[in-house]
């Protein structure tokens, strides 16, 4: 009946699983356009990205109806073909453009900004609207935190054992 969410096995199978979710999303998001007699596809590729860890995913579009259309139905046909569902709860489609509105993912925030900073990480630029990409502000203060009681509790440790300790928090 499967493996449990988090054992040894389930992200090697999810990854197995979610091969080739690029490519859907990238052929989804191309549109034909029957405006003229011939066909013409319209690139939407470097509009759509997807942004991936596992079995957790995030897909940034500059257009929420691509989304809508065109993309969330080919996800649904393609997970619905591995047996994987989307949980409704998880899964939404929303702006970045709406006031206040961010998006955490992985510890870090996705943000849309009017102007560049050299201080921002940016993700991706469309002559109006930038989004920018941060290390989350709770996840960094947990991290400060922990760090600090570790030096707390080590200070007498040779600087060997210290490293050894912040090596995989760092």
């Amino acid at each position: 009946n499967g493996t449990i969410q988090g054992g040894i096995l389930y992200h090697t199978l999810i990854n197995f699983s979610l091969i080739g979710l690029q490519d859907i999303i990238r052929t989804s998001s191309s549109i034909l356009n029957f405006s003229d007699k011939s066909f013409s596809k319209i690139n939407h590729n470097s509009c759509t990205n997807i942004i991936r860890y596992a079995n957790d995913f995030v897909i940034i579009s500059n257009n929420k109806n691509i989304l809508k259309v065109y993309v969330y139905p080919a996800l649904y046909l393609f997970l619905k073909d591995r047996g994987l569902l989307l949980d409704l709860n998880n899964t939404l489609i929303f702006s970045l453009n709406q006031p206040k509105i961010q998006l955490d993912f992985l510890g870090y925030t996705f943000k849309i900004c009017q102007r560049l900073s050299y201080k921002k990480y940016l993700f991706i630029n469309n002559s109006i609207n930038y989004i920018a990409l941060y290390p989350n502000k709770i996840f960094l203060r947990k991290i400060f935190r922990l760090i600090k009681q570790i030096f707390k509790i080590s200070r007498n440790l040779h600087a060997f054992h210290l490293i050894y300790k912040l090596n995989p928090i760092i």
